[in-house]
């Protein structure tokens, strides 16, 4: 790109976050009808569009039509179906206690937009990891730019054309490019950026944001393992569970299995079943199956393929597969065995594609420390299979990780109601169901107190003196109240009785006030003349 075509481009850039910020000052996104009549047409927009969407998919990664749908559309209705339930509550002010020296008062805070927020979308789940954080932007009532891998390119095209159709052209905008677009982006200034894609574009986005301290929600990746205890039963269900995982869209999935920590004692038998399995899930000509994708570019085919051929130089078991054809973007279902090198690449790098190393452990706590050696980061996902329970949360408290999914795999990023996230390395921040609502919210707090002067005691001013400091650490050891609706100022002193009562303390309250007053009371309270006259 020449300097004055990038120089229009960020021109163009610049008017399109300043449209959207006037949108925003407006306050139209914070209206509960506005948002929740977004939130439909986003929801119109992919049950109108669900063929088009797999057929760009097909284009894009090979996927057949179950992987296109049921991976990226359908758990999106679920989140949807959520928020148009449960916004309303979500919007709600939430009252909280108050601590007894600060009564009488109420506090609460509430959730309030950021304002103007970046989604970074990645090119191996187009839709679903971009309109997933972008619900969470409409929900908490933002306007957003969403950025679309470039890599995906019938999903680009796709989605630059549906988002403006249906949703608010004054609230939302898609803007298309590659890197250099990208950069010109994190340049401006946001409230809030939503990233996914891997770490090493992770950290640039960060450093970023840092120029202007936006706060920042990572998705990134890394090496999640899958572990198989020595207490497993059905060898068969694990098998294809982390099978299915592994090799969905082609193994290009943040959370797929990186690789299998599996028991000696089911190790051989695991073997056999993981060639049978494959077989029976996309045939004995895998590249003419109709259900097994394609990698994403022909440079990531050649990226797989030296990790193959590293394994080989390494000499490394290939039990299964290693064949690949970059002009057709074909990598086979690859299962590695005999690593003898925890430093080779293929244990190092994540691998993002349909190749499985399978390493034989003896117990769980070498399992453990496989994880844990090598200054290997924390995972996104960690994959437990086992029937014992004590070795599956020995394991969970051993291993951190983004989050934990025991006998099975992928699950836990198609719920609703728990977070899904990152740590360190793997990302930072979640989402999902509420919590991408709060993902996208400012949490505000807002204390309310009366301002009658009889209940502004003269201790809290100077001069200061060791009466008040002791009146002051007292009433500051009482319980807090709880918020009442209704009637509440006239409740707070029979609430106030009640706690010290339930936290056996009133005894001591009243002997401590009878020495106070009894040596103090002159000085203990300043009240101002008052002239009826």
């Amino acid at each position: 790109m020449s300097k004055k075509a990038k120089l229009t481009e960020e021109n163009e850039i610049k008017s399109v976050v300043r449209k959207l910020r006037d949108t925003y000052n407006t306050g139209m996104t914070r209206d509960y009808c506005w948002r929740i009549g977004q939130i439909k047409r986003l929801k119109a927009m992919l049950m109108e569009n669900e063929s088009r969407i797999s057929e760009a998919l097909y284009k894009d990664l090979g996927r057949c039509k179950f992987e296109a749908l049921g991976l990226e559309v359908c758990p999106q209705y679920m989140e949807i179906d959520l928020a148009l339930n449960e916004l309303h509550n979500w919007m709600k002010p939430n009252y909280t206690p108050v601590p007894a020296l600060i009564e009488p008062a109420t506090s609460e805070y509430v959730y309030e937009p950021y304002g103007v927020c970046l989604i970074l979308g990645a090119f191996n789940y187009p839709f679903f990891l971009l309109t997933g954080p972008f619900l969470g932007a409409i929900v908490a009532g933002n306007c957003a730019v969403i950025k679309p891998s470039e890599l995906s390119i019938n999903s680009e095209k796709l989605i630059s054309e549906l988002i403006p159709k249906y949703l608010d052209k004054n609230a939302f905008s898609v803007i298309t490019g590659g890197v250099s677009t990208s950069e010109i982006l994190l340049k401006q200034q946001w409230d809030k950026i939503f990233f996914t894609g891997s770490p090493r574009v992770g950290k640039l986005v960060m450093k970023a944001a840092a120029e202007f301290l936006t706060p920042v929600s990572l998705e990134l990746g890394g090496k999640s393992p899958a572990i198989i205890d020595e207490s497993v039963v059905d060898l068969d269900i694990v098998t294809q569970r982390i099978l299915w995982g592994k090799f969905a869209n082609a193994g290009q999935t943040c959370i797929a299995p990186d690789y299998i920590l599996c028991h000696n004692k089911h190790y051989d038998k695991f073997l056999e079943k993981v060639s049978s399995t494959i077989e029976r899930f996309y045939g004995k000509d895998i590249k003419s199956s109709k259900d097994f994708g394609r990698i994403i570019t022909e440079n990531h085919c050649k990226r797989l393929k030296e990790l193959i051929e590293d394994c080989k130089h390494n000499k490394f078991d290939i039990v299964f597969g290693g064949s690949v054809d970059i002009s057709s973007r074909y990598v086979e279902p690859t299962v590695i065995t005999n690593i003898t090198k925890s430093d080779s690449k293929i244990m190092t790098d994540e691998i993002f594609g349909p190749l499985l190393p399978i390493i034989r452990i003896d117990d769980m706590n070498e399992a453990i420390s496989y994880i844990q050696s090598n200054g290997r980061e924390n995972p996104l996902a960690l994959y437990i299979f086992a029937k014992n329970k004590a070795n599956i949360e020995k394991i969970i408290t051993a291993v951190p990780s983004g989050g934990v999914l025991v006998n099975d795999t992928l699950y836990h990023c198609g719920t609703s109601f728990i977070p899904f996230g990152g740590k360190g390395n793997s990302g930072m921040g979640s989402y999902h169901g509420k919590f991408s609502f709060e993902c996208f919210s400012h949490r505000r707090a807002i204390l309310r107190r009366d301002d009658h002067y009889l209940f502004d005691v003269s201790i809290r001013y100077p001069p200061y003196t060791d009466l008040g400091f002791r009146i002051f650490k007292l009433v500051a050891g009482w319980p807090s109240i709880p918020h009442v609706t209704t009637r509440r100022n006239l409740l707070v002193l029979l609430g106030t009785m009640y706690f010290l009562y339930n936290h056996q303390i009133l005894g001591e309250l009243i002997s401590e006030l009878i020495t106070i007053l009894g040596a103090y009371m002159p000085k203990l309270f300043y009240l101002p003349k008052i002239n009826i006259f």
